[in-house]
C-alpha cells in the first residue's frame, strides 16, 4: 500500500500480485472453508498478466487470505432466496385529533334575536316619554328637566328610527315594521323641532337683553335668525302633521295621542304668525327711524272696557333696536293741557258726572284698536305727541312679572315691592298726600318701570320660559294688547288675539255663528274692584224659528262696609250681541229686592250693545240676569252647526 500510494516518478506503473498458485491448490484451499465446493473443468481464456514496470509481490499467507475474501462475501454479497411466510399484522387503533366544532346555545341566540327586535322599541318608548315629559314642562314654563330630556328624546328616537328604517327594508317581513318606524321617525321630527324651538327662545331671549341693553347690536340679524327659525318649524311641522294623519291601525292611534293634528295645526300657525312679526322687528324697534310706542297704565282695580281706569301712561321711544328713552307721565297732567270741548259718550256724561271728555276715559270702546287709536288722538291734542302704536297693560302683568323676579328694591322710596304687596304699596304711596300738580306717582311708577326692565333684561336662563309662558298668558287673556301702525306686525298680531279687538265670528251653509261680550265700566271713581268676586251661567234654546239666550252675571261685594263710598261697585254693564238680536228687560235680583230695567240699546259696527247700572253694596250680592233672542230658520234634518 505504501508503494501504491506514495510518491514516485509521474506515469511509472506497479501491479501487486500474490504468490503463484495452481488451480488445484486453490480449490482445495477454498473448499476448506467451503465443503460444498465443487471443481468443475472448462475451456476458460487464460488471462493476461499485467505488464507493469515494477511487480510487488504480498508476502501474507494465502489461507487468510481466502478466508476474509470469503467472510467478505457472506456479509456483503447476494443473499440466498427463501420462502417466507407473511404474518398478518395487527391492526392498529389511531387516535386522529379530536375536531372540536362549536356547540349552538339556542338560548342565547334567542335572546339576541329578541334582543334586537326589542330594542327599537324600547328606544321608542323611552323618546315618546321624553318629549311627552318636555312638552309638559314647557306647559308648566319650567326649563329645569329640558336640558336632560330633550337630548336624551333625540338620541333614542335617533337609534329607534334608524333600527326600524333597517328593518323595514328586510324581504317578506319588512312590512311589519312600517307603522312603528313612521311614528319613530315622527318622534325623531318632533325632537329636532323642539330643540329648534329652545334655540329661537335663547335668540329671542338675546334680543330682549340687547333691546333693553345699552350696546349696539344688529338687530336685523337677530330678527332673520329668529323668522329663519320659526319658518322652518312651521314646514317641518307640516311633515309631522301629514305623517301622523296619514298612519292607521295601532301606530295610528299611537300618532294621533302624542301628535294630535289640531294641536300641531295651531302650533304651525302660530309659528307662521310670529315670524311675521319677527320680520317686521327692525322697523318696529326703530332700526332705520325712531318709533315711539304710548303704553296705557290700566288699572284693573277701577275697570274699565279695555281693562282699566287710564290713571298714568308712558312713551317709550326704540332708536337703533335699543330701548333709547322712557318717560312715565300722570294722565290728569296731559288732559289738563287738552283745549276746546270733546262731547263724552251718553254713559260716561250721566254716570260719571264727566262734561267733558279726555284721554283718561277714551278706552271706552271695548275693541282695544279703537279705543288705542282714540288715545292716540287724545295724546296728540293733549301733547302734541305722535306715536307709532299704543299698548295696554294692567296691573295683572306687573304681579305675574313680579312672581318670577322676585321682589324688587326701590331704593328711591325705601320699599320692597313684591306680586303680594304691589297693589296696596303702589295704592298707598300715590294716593297717600295727593295733590293736584303732585308727581309722586309719576315718580314711583318711573321707578318701578324701570327696575323690571332692568330685571327682565338681566334674567337668568332658567326662568326664562317662565317669563315667556308668562307673557304669553298675558297676551291672551287681555292684560297686554296691542296696537301698532305696522300693517304687517298688525295683520300677525290680529289672528293671535293680542289685539283685544272684538270679533265676530262667521260660518256658512248649514251654520250659525253666535257670540257674546259682558263688559263692565266701573263709574264709582274708585278701586272697588279689589274687593268683588263674580261668575257667570248661560242657558240657550234652540227652536225651528228662534234662538234664545239668558246670561245671569252673580257679582259678589266683599268690601268693609265701614269703607262706605270707596267700597261701593257702581258699574256699568253693558251686553254685547249680534246685531239682529232683540234684548228684553234686564233682571236685576238682591236679598231684599228685584226690579226690571230697561237696557240702554246702542247699534256699534254691526254688533249690538246693551247696558245698564248696577250697585252693588258692601257685603251686598246682586244676580243681573240679560235675555235676547233672534229669529233665525234652523235646519235640523241636515248636517250642521
Amino acid at each position: 500500500m505504501k508503494a501504491l500510494f506514495s510518491f514516485g516518478p509521474y506515469g511509472s506503473s506497479l501491479a501487486l500480485v500474490g504468490p503463484a498458485v495452481t488451480q488445484e491448490e486453490l480449490f482445495q484451499k477454498i473448499k476448506k472453508y467451503l465443503p460444498e465446493t465443487a471443481m468443475v473443468y472448462g475451456n476458460l481464456a487464460g488471462r493476461n498478466q499485467e505488464q507493469a514496470e515494477k511487480k510487488e509481490v504480498s508476502p501474507k499467507a494465502l489461507d487468510p487470505m481466502i478466508k476474509e475474501s470469503l467472510d467478505w462475501l457472506r456479509q456483503s454479497g447476494p443473499k440466498p432466496k427463501s420462502q417466507v411466510r407473511p404474518v398478518p399484522a395487527k391492526e392498529k387503533k389511531v387516535n386522529l385529533p379530536a375536531i372540536s366544532l362549536p356547540k349552538v346555545h339556542f338560548g342565547r341566540v334567542f335572546l339576541l334575536a329578541f334582543a334586537l327586535l326589542v330594542l327599537p322599541y324600547f328606544f321608542l318608548g323611552i323618546s315618546l316619554a321624553s318629549l311627552a315629559a318636555v312638552t309638559n314642562q314647557v306647559g308648566a314654563g319650567s326649563l329645569s328637566g329640558i336640558r336632560y330630556l330633550l337630548p336624551v328624546g333625540k338620541a333614542t328616537s335617533s337609534v329607534s328610527f334608524g333600527t326600524l328604517l333597517l328593518y323595514s327594508k328586510i324581504p317578506v317581513f319588512g312590512n311589519l315594521f312600517k307603522g312603528s318606524r313612521e311614528v319613530s321617525g315622527l318622534t325623531y321630527r318632533s325632537a329636532k323641532l323642539l330643540d329648534q324651538a329652545v334655540g329661537i327662545a335663547n335668540t329671542t331671549r338675546t334680543l330682549i337683553g340687547s333691546v333693553l341693553g345699552s350696546e349696539v347690536y344688529d338687530v336685523s340679524s337677530l330678527s332673520q335668525e329668529i323668522s329663519v327659525g320659526l319658518d322652518w318649524i312651521y314646514k317641518e311641522g307640516g311633515f309631522i302633521q301629514g305623517e301622523a294623519e296619514n298612519l292607521g291601525g295601532l301606530w295610528g292611534k299611537i300618532a294621533d295621542r302624542y301628535f294630535p293634528s289640531e294641536k300641531v295645526s295651531s302650533a304651525r300657525e302660530t309659528a307662521l304668525l310670529l315670524k311675521s312679526i319677527a320680520m317686521e322687528l327692525p322697523s318696529l324697534l326703530g332700526k332705520d327711524k325712531p318709533t315711539t310706542y304710548l303704553v296705557l297704565f290700566q288699572n284693573n282695580m277701577e275697570l274699565r272696557p279695555t281693562c282699566g281706569f287710564i290713571g298714568s301712561f308712558a312713551l317709550l321711544t326704540f332708536d337703533s333696536g335699543r330701548l333709547a328713552d322712557t318717560s312715565v307721565s300722570d294722565v290728569y297732567a296731559a288732559d289738563g293741557q287738552l283745549k276746546g270741548h270733546i262731547e263724552p259718550p251718553l254713559p260716561i256724561k250721566n254716570y260719571l258726572g264727566e262734561a267733558n271728555w279726555f284721554l283718561r276715559d277714551s278706552n271706552w270702546d271695548a275693541d282695544f284698536p279703537v279705543s288705542a287709536a282714540r288715545a292716540e288722538w287724545f295724546l296728540d291734542k293733549e301733547m302734541d305727541k305722535s306715536v307709532d302704536g299704543v299698548v295696554g297693560i294692567d296691573l295683572a302683568v306687573a304681579k305675574s312679572f313680579l312672581k318670577i323676579l322676585g321682589p324688587i328694591g326701590l331704593s328711591d322710596f325705601n320699599m320692597i315691592i313684591d306680586e303680594g304687596n304691589l297693589y296696596e304699596k303702589v295704592q298707598s304711596e300715590v294716593e297717600g298726600n295727593f295733590f293736584p300738580g303732585s308727581y309722586k306717582k309719576t315718580n314711583i311708577l318711573t321707578s318701578l318701570t324701570r327696575e323690571l326692565m332692568a330685571q327682565i333684561s338681566s334674567l337668568p336662563q332658567e326662568k326664562y320660559l317662565d317669563f315667556a309662558k308668562s307673557l304669553t298668558e298675558n297676551l291672551g287673556q287681555r292684560h297686554i294688547q296691542v296696537f301698532v301702525h305696522n300693517r304687517s306686525a298688525q295683520a300677525a298680531i290680529t289672528p293671535l288675539g293680542f289685539d283685544g279687538a272684538v270679533t265676530q265670528p262667521i260660518c256658512s251653509d248649514n251654520c250659525y255663528a253666535d257670540w257674546l261680550g259682558m263688559v263692565e265700566a266701573n263709574v264709582g271713581v274708585n278701586k272697588a274692584n279689589y274687593f268683588l268676586k263674580r261668575s257667570a251661567a248661560l242657558k240657550i234654546s234652540l227652536t225651528p224659528s228662534a234662538i234664545k239666550r239668558t246670561l245671569t252675571l252673580m257679582l259678589e261685594n266683599d268690601a268693609n262696609p265701614a269703607l262706605e263710598g270707596a267700597g261701593r261697585y257702581k258699574t256699568y254693564l253693558r251686553l254685547m250681541v249680534p246685531a239682529a238680536s232683540e234684548v228684553g228687560g234686564v233682571e236685576v235680583l238682591s236679598s231684599n229686592e228685584e226690579e226690571t230695567l230697561t237696557p240702554e240699546i246702542e247699534e256699534i259696527r254691526g254688533r249690538k250693545e246693551a247696558g245698564v247700572l248696577v250697585e252693588v253694596l258692601p257685603h251686598e250680592e246682586k244676580e243681573i240676569t240679560f235675555s235676547w233672542e233672534e229669529q233665525r230658520a234652523l235646519d235640523f234634518s241636515e248636517n250642521g252647526e
